[in-house]
């Protein structure tokens, strides 16, 4: 409800000085507001670990984007967080393979105890970006790992990451 709050007041406030804004206005931003706000708070994160000198492959799922630009971050995800960008060559650590068809994987290679933290898969939008959220633990090796695939025959295991939206509506939020 806070995030609501936050939206509905950054709204008025910004109308607020237009004298030509009309009531139908304000309601429509803040019915767009409340709608993108709830979308953005909705779902669980993705959880997963990987193995130290490992790899992880994060699968990331988006929606009318196809020829958007693609990008993975670590969090706060500002400009200079982005660790790979589609279009871009492989780092070395990190690769992105835009698939088409509403995904793209990200692959994180040599994973060490401190890439253990929160990422974003990105995706550019014409008015703000949409992000999926990503946690990732990465462990010695002796212990279990979460949400790895045992069927497969991959070192790298595979997170779906379409669950957990986030919109940033507003800087910093």
């Amino acid at each position: 409800m806070h995030h609501v709050n936050t939206c509905i007041t950054k709204v008025s406030q910004h109308y607020s000085v237009l004298p030509f804004v009309t009531q139908t206005n304000v309601f429509i931003s803040v019915f767009l507001c409340i709608f993108f706000t709830k979308a953005a708070v909705a779902g669980s994160d993705v959880t997963l670990s990987g193995q130290v000198g490992r790899s992880v492959r994060i699968k990331c799922s988006h929606q009318f984007a196809v020829t958007n630009a693609k990008y993975f971050c670590r969090d706060p995800c500002t400009d200079q967080h982005i660790l790979i960008k589609s279009g871009q060559p492989p780092t070395g650590k990190y690769k992105l393979k835009d698939l088409g068809k509403g995904v793209f994987t990200v692959t994180i290679a040599d994973l060490q105890k401190s890439d253990t933290g929160t990422y974003w898969c990105g995706v550019e939008r014409y008015m703000k970006d949409t992000y999926r959220k990503v946690l990732l633990t990465v462990t010695d090796g002796n212990e279990p790992l979460l949400n790895s695939t045992s069927h497969m025959k991959s070192e790298s295991p595979v997170c779906g990451c379409s669950v957990g939206t986030r919109l940033r509506l507003f800087p910093g939020s």
